[in-house]
């Protein structure tokens, strides 16, 4: 811990009145020798559902740039905060008509998309827990072996992938029988998939009606999986609650995040806190503006 001089405090130990990040922290010192540190300032009312966000600014600002990508020719595509409530929603009610919800969870195989951002927000509102996994467990992997257990741990009703030719070989695994493998981009050699586009046609009005209202702060909005870097990846539950409270303290740690709505140029993968929870947070919460990088930091 560093204090508000940059000194380091003896043993590692921290004293009252420290401050992290310009913030003040309360100390306490436990008999078992544990230290608890707690902010000096409560933390403010929050949403109790992330995509209460989603339909917030579509209200407040629905012509903004909510996310954007570019095309095949180059030129971004642009999606408002009101379009992507409104096709969020026709998602939401087609995943409420096929009866996912929290037993029957979504699998992401897909990299960061304008498709992959409204299918998670889609199973937001439905209640239906999603998992973002790593491109590279269906693309890099040669056995395969990271994914078989996400399947098998999570036993998602439903998968989905951007282009089913690259996801081919991982579309057509035994383990992927009685699952409904939705895809943007149809290929021949992948047959019996579903389009993305079936998705937003919708569903029962009704249907989306009862799974909105089973959703509340303490239902589970997804489920991270760990790199597997010391064995089998391990599903992390992440409730609504816990990242609405986490964007509510990062907002009274940092004001200034507040002040304008943000505007991010972005190539974090989304199943990875950072870049998933964090900024996609921040830019939802605040009403902001994220442009999605293809590339990555690497030479070329």
């Amino acid at each position: 811990m560093v204090a508000e001089d940059g000194a380091k405090t003896a043993g590692g130990g921290v004293d009252a009145g420290c401050r992290f990040a310009q913030y003040p922290l309360m100390v306490e010192r436990r008999p078992d020798g544990s230290i608890v540190l707690r902010a000096e300032e409560a933390l403010r009312p929050y949403r109790a559902r992330l995509h209460d966000f989603l339909f917030h600014w579509a209200e407040q600002a629905g012509d903004r740039t909510y996310l954007a990508q570019r095309g095949e020719d180059g030129d971004w595509i642009h999606l408002s905060y009101r379009d992507a409530a409104e096709q969020a929603r026709r998602i939401a009610a087609a995943l409420a008509e096929r009866d996912l919800g929290p037993e029957r969870p979504l699998l992401i195989l897909s990299g960061n998309s304008l498709q992959h951002a409204l299918l998670a927000l889609g199973a937001m509102i439905a209640g239906v827990p999603y998992s973002p996994v790593s491109v590279a467990y269906s693309t890099i992997s040669s056995d395969y072996a990271k994914l078989k257990h996400i399947l098998a741990t999570l036993d998602p009703a439903m998968v989905y992938a951007e282009d089913a030719a690259q996801f081919a070989a991982v579309l057509q695994l035994p383990e992927m029988r009685g699952r409904e493998l939705v895809v943007g981009r149809p290929s021949a050699a992948v047959p019996g998939t579903t389009p993305f586009s079936e998705l937003l046609a919708g569903g029962s009005a009704e249907r989306l009606r009862q799974a909105e209202q089973a959703v509340g702060p303490d239902s589970v909005m997804k489920i991270m999986f760990t790199s597997g870097s010391t064995g089998v990846p391990k599903g992390v539950i992440t409730t609504h609650r816990m990242l609405c409270a986490n964007l509510q303290g990062y907002h009274q740690l940092w004001p200034f995040m507040t002040e304008e709505p943000p505007v991010m140029l972005d190539w974090l993968p989304w199943n990875h806190v950072f870049g998933g929870n964090s900024n996609m947070g921040h830019v939802l919460s605040l009403g902001g503006t994220l442009y999605l990088d293809d590339g990555r930091p690497l030479p070329g």
